[in-house]
């Protein structure tokens, strides 16, 4: 019975049977295993909020100590129904009736390794600054390398100190971390398909042979060696649409790896994120501006997208900077770039610099003045052509009340666009009030109520309405029951060919008017 259901009536897991196969067979020691057991699940409890931490522990442990090489059936079995591999493979692993010591030793061998790999667990969950370096091994879970942990495991004794597991791991992680940056520097695979086999077919069995921190250290090193390649190979690695992960990873480990170098604070979580940073062209798309440096506008494209031609940039800059040179828009002092008025691009202006202060001279006449910045940029968002901070000036408030003066139709279609995601839709209410320009505010108005009343109050429909003109046009009879967004009439929907008759001779006539 309770082979395959607990005290509480529930089905028994896969660890919960093989906790009671050990049990079964360690005879006067089965309070002990009881125990030891418990203490284990406890080390892996690291996230409550994750109850298959252990059983995914047991099944790397299972894979890094205990699965026989070239047998891939037991990686199967292990992965499907772990305590069948146990029950198989007894003599293999010495779990067999005549030797309970051994299942004891056994659980108790989970027990230490659970010990040691717990700072990894945690590690893989949180960017920690505490001087462990393990930093890598949450690059890996972060880039889908889960099955470091099995490599890990494979290099760590039970009985290890607790600092040299720390030592074989750190040097693990950060071998699949080198692994993976190279693959994408060498525009190779990084599957998780890859990433087994890595593991499986060639780190597992060589961390097994391993016994010392410097046994794992060589027995890598020569893994680099041999897995050759360099940084150079990556001058046409460029972005796409299916590795722009990969690139942002490159991207925000040199990013951060240079503020370090220079004292600077850095986050690299927030580089890897994409809601504060994003992956920024130095080249703005516009192939004319390099015309002669480059020729060719496909080859233009290609070095566009290339890793050296990438850079994050915090979204407030990037949204700031637009696609203006960045030379244009700015004048250098030292480390510092500072903003100067947009009506001065392409001038030649002088600067005085002191300690505290900047200040820009056209023709010997005072111009900008920014407080001095030791290094970095210093920008004046009104220092850019309006146009191109109308987005940050023309905020939802601004929208409302330009409508409102518009009339009563126009403040209803830009209140009903801002009245849920107001930032999403802003530039669509930016745009039709932008309409007035061209149009007029009488037209802009009238179009707007025809929009609401065919049931679609779009920037798109406000807008065509306005180009034909239609905007003041009785409407229809259509008898549509209200159908929205249709504004030719039912008769120009389902208008059907005529039948040809011998009687009116429009026989040469009909197969142009089907067409039409």
């Amino acid at each position: 019975m309770f082979e395959t259901m607990n005290d509480r009536g529930a089905r028994l897991t896969a660890v919960d049977l093989l906790k009671s196969h050990l049990l079964s067979h360690v005879q006067a020691n089965e309070d002990q295993l009881n125990t030891q057991w418990h203490e284990m699940l406890r080390e892996l409890a690291i996230d409550r909020e994750d109850p298959t931490a252990a059983s995914r522990f047991i099944k790397a442990f299972l894979l890094a100590r205990c699965a026989r090489q070239g047998h891939d059936e037991d990686r199967r079995q292990i992965d499907s129904n772990l305590n069948v591999l146990v029950r198989h493979n007894a003599a293999y692993l010495g779990l067999v009736p005549e030797r309970p010591e051994n299942f004891l030793r056994f659980v108790r061998d989970l027990l230490k390794s659970a010990r040691l790999f717990r700072p990894f667990l945690a590690a893989g969950r949180a960017l920690k600054k505490d001087g462990d370096r393990l930093e890598a091994v949450l690059f890996n879970e972060r880039n889908g390398l889960s099955c470091q942990t099995v490599a890990i495991l494979a290099a760590v004794d039970p009985d290890d100190r607790p600092s040299d597991a720390k030592d074989k791991g750190r040097i693990v992680a950060a071998y699949m971390d080198r692994w993976y940056a190279l693959r994408i520097l060498q525009d190779l695979p990084v599957q998780a398909a890859d990433a087994d086999a890595l593991v499986h077919g060639t780190l597992v069995p060589a961390l097994r042979r391993c016994h010392t921190v410097a046994d794992v250290a060589s027995t890598l090193g020569d893994r680099v060696t041999q897995d050759g390649g360099s940084v150079r190979e990556a001058v046409t690695l460029g972005l796409r649409g299916n590795n722009a992960h990969q690139i942002r990873y490159l991207l925000a480990r040199a990013t951060a790896y240079v503020e370090e170098a220079c004292q600077r604070p850095h986050d690299v979580l927030a580089y890897l994120g994409r809601d504060r940073f994003h992956i920024e062209h130095l080249w703005a798309n516009h192939h004319h501006r390099v015309k002669e440096e480059i020729p060719d506008p496909v080859v233009f494209r290609s070095r566009r997208n290339q890793l050296g031609g990438l850079r994050l940039l915090m979204r407030r800059e990037n949204s700031s900077i637009n696609d203006l040179p960045l030379h244009d828009k700015a004048v250098k002092v030292g480390r510092t770039l500072y903003s100067v008025p947009w009506k001065l691009i392409g001038r030649r202006v002088d600067v005085r610099s002191t300690a505290t202060m900047v200040q820009v001279f056209l023709d010997g006449e005072l111009v900008k003045t920014h407080a001095a910045l030791e290094q970095g940029k210093r920008t004046d968002r009104t220092d850019y052509p309006p146009e191109k901070i109308a987005f940050q000036m023309r905020t939802p408030i601004w929208c409302r009340t330009q409508a409102g003066q518009v009339g009563d139709a126009c403040r209803e279609v830009v209140e009903s666009l801002l009245e849920v995601g107001a930032l999403y839709r802003l530039r669509a209410a930016q745009g039709i009030l932008g309409l007035r320009k061209k149009y007029g505010e009488t037209r802009l108005e009238a179009a707007c109520a025809k929009a609401i009343a065919v049931g679609d109050p779009s920037y798109r429909t406000i807008k065509g309405i306005l180009i034909a003109g239609t905007e003041t046009d009785p409407e229809p009879e259509t008898g549509d029951a209200g159908a929205a967004a249709f504004l030719h009439g039912p008769q120009g929907l389902f208008a059907t060919v005529g039948t040809p008759d011998a009687t009116d001779g429009d026989h040469g006539d009909q197969g142009q008017d089907g067409v039409a």
